[in-house]
């Protein structure tokens, strides 16, 4: 497995109609999460989008595959133009904690917040130099949490971020305080290295 990476995609529907034909072409398992972005709506008029509904495309990829599977991005699907889209790549194997921010130039802020938080979460790490971020819906599962021996399933956002390093500590920090596990909306953060960026606005 040392020779693969995960690969994250993020687009709207029409792009990830061809980004999922590309990535099928390879036997890998590819996973689809429907999302939102979280660009206000005179950004969207600018860029000429129509709506922010986004599709979160998961799967694993060869490293020798990633340089073909990004030039691919950039100049057939026009990453980086009108916010088609981005694309990055996660390590498989992560280094030692100490070591590992100091070989990346930019994170994954992932934030796992009860429904209806995520657009504040978003304005707070706006406040530290984020640019945007794509959110998706899910639920959270407890095995101790029942009702009348049914489990209960509490409605949860992610909120999904990218940004450079030199940011991400004054990004978590800013989060954590308005909205950590104590606070209304029970954060959890979670950051992950990226290797490879394609598509982040400057």
């Amino acid at each position: 497995m040392n020779d693969k990476k995960i690969v994250v995609i993020i687009s709207d529907t029409g792009t990830a109609k061809k980004v999922i034909q590309v990535l099928n072409t390879d036997l890998t398992p590819v996973y689809h999460l429907y999302g939102q972005g979280t660009a206000s709506t005179q950004l969207q008029d600018l860029l000429g989008l129509a709506d922010q509904k986004r599709i979160c495309t998961i799967s694993l990829l060869e490293k020798d595959k990633q340089k073909e599977l990004f030039d691919h991005l950039k100049n057939t699907l026009n990453f980086r133009k009108h916010a088609s889209g981005i694309a990055f790549t996660i390590p498989l194997y992560l280094e030692r904690r100490d070591n590992m921010n100091q070989n990346y130039d930019y994170s994954m802020i992932a934030v796992a917040v009860n429904e209806g938080f995520s657009y504040e979460v978003m304005e707070e790490a706006k406040k530290a130099g984020a640019k945007g971020g794509t959110i998706l819906k899910g639920c959270r599962m407890d095995k101790n949490e029942k009702f009348l021996g049914v489990n209960l399933h509490e409605e949860q956002e992610i909120l999904m971020i990218v940004t450079e390093r030199e940011k991400k500590d004054s990004i978590l920090n800013q989060i954590q305080v308005q909205f950590g596990f104590k606070s209304k909306a029970q954060g959890k953060i979670i950051t992950l290295p990226i290797e490879d960026l394609i598509g982040l606005a400057e």
